[in-house]
């Protein structure tokens, strides 16, 4: 666990604010940071690091900085280093990889490549070496998977999310990605226009919207409007759905749809992170 506080927080570049009057005390074992770009989330780590300083205001937080990992969405490495010097030089200031695994192999990086000649997507995976080397107590990314094809994201997430299980580490990830949100978060912050709009525990939440989709969705909006239960239709890719509030009524209209002859194809909750990345989507 990690604990941030933040006092009347606010960064100014020039005349513009970037950040203004953000107070926050929060403990957390992961911290997802959403919001659309240029809303204050880098700008936020970098005040966490200390890379910048704030105008007014201060923020804290309870690690050492020795203590600290981070990989930055646009990393600064020893370009003229190959991977295994790169690898060395980790292991000789961090100390040993505790998970004790071929990262190198597993990341597909060879050993004779110069950083300034990888990829993007390789110069991704090397800037995240730093975090499995040592017992780091917060790890903080800004947006992880960036430049990784599908199956490398896939790879590389769940490996750093058996590292953060094995290791304890608290993480801090600033990402568009609510797999990703989901999968390392127990709380996640909002920021809209250099402010924090909102703050969610993924832990303690009960499901209060599902998604529908019937054989025959216009008699399933039919009988919830007879109930009074509230919902939506949203179209689809894969076609209309309905977006329905939590009601013990809802499961009477399902049971009902039942002995009419129609179906439900799919039904699965929605929780609040999608609520929220939906409503930052329609801004």
């Amino acid at each position: 666990m990690a604990k941030i506080s933040c006092l009347e927080l606010s960064k100014q570049f020039d005349n513009q604010v970037v950040l203004s009057d953000i107070n926050l005390d929060l403990e957390f074992s992961g911290l997802g940071l959403l919001g659309s770009n240029g809303s204050g989330k880098t700008t936020l780590l970098n005040l966490l690091l200390e890379i910048i300083k704030p105008s007014l205001g201060s923020i804290d937080i309870d690690v050492p900085r020795e203590k600290i990992r981070v990989v930055q969405d646009q990393p600064v490495l020893p370009w003229k280093m190959t991977r295994v010097r790169w690898l060395y030089t980790l292991e000789n200031f961090y100390g040993p990889n505790i998970m004790n695994i071929d990262i190198q192999s597993d990341f597909g990086l060879e050993g004779h490549w110069k950083l300034q000649n990888l990829s993007a997507g390789q110069k991704r995976k090397a800037s995240m070496l730093s975090v499995f080397y040592g017992k780091p107590e917060l790890i903080v990314i800004d947006e992880p998977s960036n430049y990784l094809d599908i199956t490398s994201r896939e790879y590389v997430m769940k490996l750093l999310k058996q590292f953060i299980d094995y290791s304890g580490a608290a993480i801090i990830i600033a990402s568009h990605n609510i797999d990703e949100l989901r999968l390392f978060s127990s709380h996640v912050m909002l920021m809209e226009k250099g402010r924090i709009a909102n703050v969610i525990s993924l832990h303690q939440e009960k499901p209060t919207y599902f998604a529908l989709k019937a054989t025959n969705i216009n008699l399933l909006a039919d009988e919830l409007s007879d109930k009074g239960i509230l919902f939506f239709m949203d179209e689809t890719i894969n076609g209309k759905i309905i977006k329905v509030e939590a009601s013990d009524d809802l499961w009477m209209v399902l049971s009902k749809i039942k002995k009419l002859g129609e179906d439900v194809l799919h039904f699965r909750t929605i929780d609040s992170l999608e609520r929220m990345v939906e409503d930052l989507h329609e801004e």
